[in-house]
Formats: structure tokens, C-alpha cells, sequence
């Protein structure tokens, strides 16, 4: 898939009408578009708030109450019917979504890949790149004991195809600050 950036099976973006917003909500009621999938635990179900997403892995569907339980608490400030009566959200990486070229779901436990061709691939003849490492480099130093960091210029280098961890409790997709010590 060099060249051509796949996405996870997906429903399209839905919007549902939200309660009063409550910090820590850890669950809330969608339309009926949600289905308790075979391997729930690989799936997420991405909130998009005013200018960024959030990602929550799902613990549970509930079709009788039509409730989705999060495997963890909201974290952030801003919960669901924060910034909209009707919050925007679709749901990711479960097999069941798969329904166009171009998609893929991964099953975690597995760690198999299944992938939609895109017309004109052939399974045998395609590079995929299924990135594992999640750190490309780090600094390491130690404030409290003085040992700073320092001196590091880093010139001419390129990455591409890491990863990054999910913390199971979901992410928002803030944009990332590097927090150093002052002298």
C-alpha cells in the first residue's frame, strides 16, 4: 500500500442528538447504527469535537437500552454535547465495517491484517507497511539530577511508518507539547 494511505473500516460520520454534557460521561446512547461486533474489544468509536477528534475504545453495546459503554471515562473537559446539541462521531476497525477498496481492519489479539484491494492490487505484488516501533528517537535525560539534554542538532533525517499507542482508556488528539525543565 506504498504511496496509497488506507483507512480503517468505518460507518460513516453519524451525529446523535447528546444529553446535557457531564464531565467523565462514560457512556452515552447513539442511533441504532452501532452493533455489539464480534470483537468489540478492537474497536473505536471516534468523537469529533469542534476542532479535534477523540478516541475511545468501546467496552460494551448495549442494543436493548441502546447505550455504548467506553472502556474508560472521558478525560477531557470538553464531554460529549460540549460543543454541539447533535455530537459528530463514527466508529473504527471492525471487520464487519470493511466495505470498500482501500480499508482495512487489524485484530488486535491476532495482530492479523485484513485489507480491501484497491482495484488493480495484488496481494502478492503490493508493499504493505504495518508499522510497529513507536519511538524513532529519544532524549533522555534526568532534571532532578542535573543531567540535561543538551547540544543535540539533528539535520538531513526523514521518518515515516511509526506507530503510536493507544492508552486504553482513549486519546484525544491534542496537539503534543514538549515540556522541558528551565535551568
Amino acid at each position: 500500500m506504498r504511496g496509497i494511505i488506507g483507512s480503517r473500516g468505518c460507518c460513516p460520520v453519524l451525529r446523535v442528538p447528546t444529553p446535557k454534557p457531564v464531565a467523565g460521561r462514560s457512556s452515552f446512547s447513539p442511533p441504532a447504527d452501532l452493533k455489539p461486533w464480534a470483537r468489540l474489544n478492537d474497536v473505536n468509536l471516534i468523537l469529533m469535537h469542534s476542532w479535534e477528534t477523540s478516541i475511545h475504545p468501546l467496552k460494551s453495546v448495549d442494543l436493548g437500552s441502546n447505550t455504548v459503554e467506553f472502556a474508560a471515562p472521558l478525560k477531557e473537559w470538553w464531554t460529549i454535547g460540549y460543543w454541539e446539541t447533535a455530537q459528530r462521531y463514527y466508529v473504527e476497525n471492525a471487520i464487519e465495517l470493511l466495505d470498500a477498496p482501500g480499508e482495512w481492519y487489524l485484530n488486535r489479539e491476532t495482530g492479523v491484517l485484513s485489507y480491501w484491494p484497491m482495484p488493480g492490487e495484488r496481494p502478492g505484488e503490493t508493499e504493505v507497511v504495518a508499522p510497529a516501533l513507536t519511538e524513532l528517537v529519544r532524549f533522555a535525560g534526568n532534571a532532578d539530577a542535573g543531567r540535561f539534554v543538551e547540544h543535540i542538532t539533528l539535520r538531513g533525517l526523514t521518518f515515516h511508518d511509526a506507530d503510536w499507542e493507544l492508552d486504553p482508556g482513549g486519546t484525544a488528539a491534542r496537539r503534543r507539547r514538549l515540556r522541558c525543565p528551565r535551568r
